[in-house]
This record gives C-alpha cells, structure tokens and sequence, in this order.
C-alpha cells in the first residue's frame, strides 16, 4: 500500500491535474462523492482501481460528450477475468449514437448499474445534487439510476471503453450477510422514493424505475431468508447435537 501511496504521490508532482486525496478508508460512496466536490475538470469517470480503460480513450469519449454538450455519456466494456481472459458484456439498447432525454434512455437502453460504465457531467451531477447514499454497499443500483434519468441530454455509444475486473471474493461476490438484506431495502426505497417525485405513474420510465425497485426489494427478502435459514440451521444442529 505505501508503495501505491508513493506512486501517487509522485504523480501529482510531476502533473498538476493530479490531485491526490489521503484519507482514511471509510467505502466507495465517501469517496467518489469528495472526487464529485473537489474535482476540476468537466467531466468525470468513477474508474475502480482493479479496473482498467482502454488505451487513449478519454480524448474520443470527451469529444463526443462535449461536441453533443451531454449529461452523460454511457459506453460498452469488457469483463476481465483473473486468468486475463475478456469477455464482452453485451449491453441491450434501441437506440445508439442519438442524444435522448433519461426517461426515454432508461427505458431503451439496458445499462449496467456501474458507473463507470458512463462519464458524467460534474456540473450536471452539482446541480440535482447527484450523489452516492453512503455507509451501504449496492449505491451503485441507486446512484446510476437516478443519473441517468434525470438527464437531460444522454447518449450511448457502443464503443469498448472499458475493462472491468472480475475477481472471485470482492464486494459483490462476498458472503450473504443480514448487511445485504438491510442495504437492498434501502436502495429499494431510495429509488421508489425518487419515482414518486420525479415520474408520472402508468408511464413506461415509471415502470422501468419500479422493475428496480422489485429487483433490489426480491434481492433484500432472498438475503433475509438466506440468513434465517442459516440461522435456524444452526440453532437446530446445536439443539439436536445437544
């Protein structure tokens, strides 16, 4: 870690776009919302540090958003394996290349929850104060659907930009925990929240927000009863062992 420290360190002297945060580990969400307030540039891109972008490909990408004068920019990626093998992630949309508003792209573009799978306008995310719930794991299913709804100007390009690594034991592979459960049921009602404000009912972007809604509430009950199983399982091998 003291080596990594280092590199960046040293990096930040030798340019100064570089701005090197030291803080205390405290979860993802803290920290890509201090890169949200404290970052310079126009855009930004929520890029994990397992992960890696293709080579010389920020310029293309922030042509294209800036010449569109977009929100959002989302874009295709790689699943990376540990044995370094790729594959591609296929990513359902309708419409490519077209600038779209975020009700309509929600509904016709079937995004990952990632963000890094998008570069953001920093302004934009200021202005309807777009950031991450903090203290959970799962923000990403909140975070990216309330970024991309709301935008005004959004567009999708199928255009490899990205390697996400997928490694056996991180966040999202770890052991089920009653911690799901509760971080599920929040998302779920941060985003139902967020459509009964922000979108007329029996409307298709509507029912689009409410499928995740479904999806993070099924997920919270599936971890609730994984862990009562598990529960009563041991209590039922102590009391028969006994």
């Amino acid at each position: 870690m003291s080596d990594i420290i280092g590199i960046c360190d040293k990096y930040e002297q030798i340019d100064n776009r570089i701005k090197v945060i030291h803080k205390e580990n405290e979860g993802v969400s803290i920290a890509r919302n201090i890169g949200i307030d404290l970052a310079k540039g126009k855009y930004i891109w929520f890029v994990d540090s397992d992960d890696r972008i293709v080579p010389n490909i920020i310029g293309e990408l922030l042509d294209k958003a800036d010449n569109s004068k977009l929100d959002v920019l989302g874009f295709c990626f790689k699943i990376e394996e540990e044995s370094g093998e790729l594959r591609a992630y296929n990513i359902r949309a309708e419409e490519e290349g077209v600038i779209l508003n975020g009700k309509d792209f929600i509904c016709k573009v079937d995004m990952p929850h990632g963000p890094w799978a998008a570069i953001l306008r920093r302004q934009y995310l200021i202005e309807k104060g777009l950031n991450f719930i903090e203290g959970i794991i799962h923000e990403d299913i909140d975070y990216t659907m309330r970024t991309y709804c709301l935008a005004d100007r959004i567009m999708f390009i199928s255009k490899v930009a990205y390697y996400y690594f997928q490694r056996g034991g991180g966040t999202m592979k770890s052991s089920q925990s009653p911690r799901r459960a509760s971080d599920f049921l929040t998302v779920s009602d941060s985003l139902y929240n967020f459509a009964k404000v922000n979108l007329v009912p029996d409307t298709p972007s509507y029912a689009r927000l409410i499928d995740e809604v479904n999806f993070a509430f099924s997920q919270s009950f599936g971890y609730t009863q994984h862990f009562l199983n598990t529960v009563y399982k041991g209590v039922f091998l102590l009391s028969y062992t006994y």
